[in-house]
Protein backbone atom coordinates (compact mmCIF):
# COMPACT_ATOMS: atom_id res chain seq x y z
CA UNK A 1 0.00 0.00 0.00
CA UNK A 2 1.33 3.39 -0.92
CA UNK A 3 2.93 5.53 1.74
CA UNK A 4 -0.10 8.21 0.74
CA UNK A 5 -2.92 6.28 1.56
CA UNK A 6 -2.96 5.70 5.54
CA UNK A 7 -3.09 9.73 6.07
CA UNK A 8 -4.87 10.66 3.21
CA UNK A 9 -8.01 8.20 4.88
CA UNK A 10 -7.39 9.66 8.18
CA UNK A 11 -7.41 13.58 6.86
CA UNK A 12 -10.70 12.65 4.91
CA UNK A 13 -12.35 11.32 8.17
CA UNK A 14 -11.21 13.69 10.35
CA UNK A 15 -13.00 16.06 7.69
CA UNK A 16 -16.36 13.96 7.55
CA UNK A 17 -16.46 13.73 11.34
CA UNK A 18 -15.45 16.76 12.80
CA UNK A 19 -16.99 20.06 12.86
CA UNK A 20 -15.26 22.84 10.95
CA UNK A 21 -12.23 20.54 9.80
CA UNK A 22 -10.29 21.34 6.78
CA UNK A 23 -10.87 20.17 3.38
CA UNK A 24 -8.70 17.49 1.49
CA UNK A 25 -7.06 18.48 -1.71
CA UNK A 26 -5.46 15.47 -3.66
CA UNK A 27 -2.70 16.65 -6.35
CA UNK A 28 -1.46 13.60 -8.89
CA UNK A 29 -0.82 13.93 -12.25
CA UNK A 30 -4.07 12.94 -14.36
CA UNK A 31 -7.93 12.88 -12.97
CA UNK A 32 -7.65 8.93 -13.55
CA UNK A 33 -5.04 8.38 -10.96
CA UNK A 34 -7.08 11.02 -8.53
CA UNK A 35 -10.31 8.79 -8.94
CA UNK A 36 -8.31 5.89 -8.40
CA UNK A 37 -7.26 7.66 -4.60
CA UNK A 38 -10.58 8.31 -4.39
CA UNK A 39 -11.96 5.24 -5.33
CA UNK A 40 -10.03 3.91 -1.94
CA UNK A 41 -10.86 6.44 0.23
CA UNK A 42 -14.49 5.85 -0.49
CA UNK A 43 -14.32 1.96 -0.26
CA UNK A 44 -12.44 1.92 2.82
CA UNK A 45 -14.23 4.22 4.96
CA UNK A 46 -16.93 2.94 7.25
CA UNK A 47 -20.09 3.19 5.27
CA UNK A 48 -21.85 6.01 7.42
CA UNK A 49 -19.75 8.55 6.80
CA UNK A 50 -18.82 7.32 2.94
CA UNK A 51 -22.51 7.98 2.29
CA UNK A 52 -21.45 11.65 3.63
CA UNK A 53 -18.71 12.14 1.45
CA UNK A 54 -18.25 15.08 -0.74
CA UNK A 55 -16.14 15.34 -3.64
CA UNK A 56 -15.09 16.30 -7.50
CA UNK A 57 -12.35 14.58 -9.05
CA UNK A 58 -10.70 17.57 -10.98
CA UNK A 59 -11.69 21.46 -9.94
CA UNK A 60 -9.24 24.02 -11.56
CA UNK A 61 -9.81 26.20 -8.65
CA UNK A 62 -9.88 23.95 -5.25
CA UNK A 63 -9.51 26.87 -2.78
CA UNK A 64 -13.24 27.89 -4.49
CA UNK A 65 -14.58 24.40 -3.12
CA UNK A 66 -16.48 23.70 0.32
CA UNK A 67 -16.06 19.86 -0.62
CA UNK A 68 -14.58 17.48 1.92
CA UNK A 69 -12.14 15.82 -0.72
CA UNK A 70 -11.16 17.94 -4.16
CA UNK A 71 -8.86 16.77 -6.87
CA UNK A 72 -6.94 19.17 -8.65
CA UNK A 73 -3.55 18.72 -11.23
CA UNK A 74 -0.37 20.10 -10.72
CA UNK A 75 -1.02 22.67 -13.15
CA UNK A 76 -4.12 24.04 -11.84
CA UNK A 77 -3.42 27.57 -10.23
CA UNK A 78 -2.13 28.17 -6.57
CA UNK A 79 -4.91 31.03 -5.85
CA UNK A 80 -4.94 30.58 -2.24
CA UNK A 81 -2.99 32.90 0.28
CA UNK A 82 -1.35 32.70 3.71
CA UNK A 83 -4.82 33.25 5.25
CA UNK A 84 -6.31 29.86 3.73
CA UNK A 85 -3.33 27.97 4.88
CA UNK A 86 -5.70 26.07 7.85
CA UNK A 87 -8.78 25.91 5.26
CA UNK A 88 -6.89 22.52 3.45
CA UNK A 89 -5.40 19.82 3.90
CA UNK A 90 -3.16 19.00 1.37
CA UNK A 91 -1.82 15.63 -0.41
CA UNK A 92 0.93 16.30 -3.45
CA UNK A 93 1.21 12.91 -4.51
CA UNK A 94 3.11 13.84 -7.60
CA UNK A 95 5.70 15.21 -5.56
CA UNK A 96 5.49 12.68 -2.37
CA UNK A 97 4.44 15.68 -0.62
CA UNK A 98 1.83 14.88 2.76
CA UNK A 99 1.35 16.63 5.59
CA UNK A 100 2.56 16.06 8.89
CA UNK A 101 0.76 13.58 11.10
CA UNK A 102 -1.60 15.44 13.16
CA UNK A 103 -1.76 14.99 17.48
CA UNK A 104 -5.31 14.29 17.05
CA UNK A 105 -5.51 11.03 15.61
CA UNK A 106 -9.23 9.45 14.58
CA UNK A 107 -9.99 6.44 16.52
CA UNK A 108 -12.58 3.80 15.03
CA UNK A 109 -14.11 1.18 17.01
CA UNK A 110 -12.73 -2.02 17.08
CA UNK A 111 -15.65 -3.42 14.90
CA UNK A 112 -14.83 -0.50 12.36
CA UNK A 113 -10.64 -1.67 12.51
CA UNK A 114 -11.54 -5.08 11.65
CA UNK A 115 -14.01 -4.23 8.66
CA UNK A 116 -11.31 -1.94 7.57
CA UNK A 117 -8.05 -4.11 7.79
CA UNK A 118 -10.73 -6.92 6.04
CA UNK A 119 -11.02 -4.15 3.09
CA UNK A 120 -7.79 -3.48 3.08
CA UNK A 121 -6.64 -7.15 2.78
CA UNK A 122 -9.51 -7.49 -0.24
CA UNK A 123 -7.60 -4.23 -2.06
CA UNK A 124 -4.07 -6.01 -1.38
CA UNK A 125 -5.64 -8.82 -3.26
CA UNK A 126 -7.61 -6.81 -6.10
CA UNK A 127 -4.42 -5.04 -6.95
CA UNK A 128 -3.47 -8.13 -8.99
CA UNK A 129 -5.49 -7.15 -11.81
CA UNK A 130 -2.84 -4.05 -12.84
CA UNK A 131 -1.39 -0.81 -11.98
CA UNK A 132 -2.90 1.77 -9.49
CA UNK A 133 -1.58 4.90 -7.98
CA UNK A 134 -1.57 3.22 -4.40
CA UNK A 135 0.18 -0.24 -5.58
Amino acid sequence: MGRGLTPLLAAVFTALTEEGRPSVVVVDSSTDRIAHWFAAVSYLLPPPPARQLSFATHLFRPTRSRLHLIGTVPEAPADSGPDDEDSYTVFGFTEGAFPRSSSRTPCAPAGTRRRRRRRLHQIRVDLDTGPHPWA
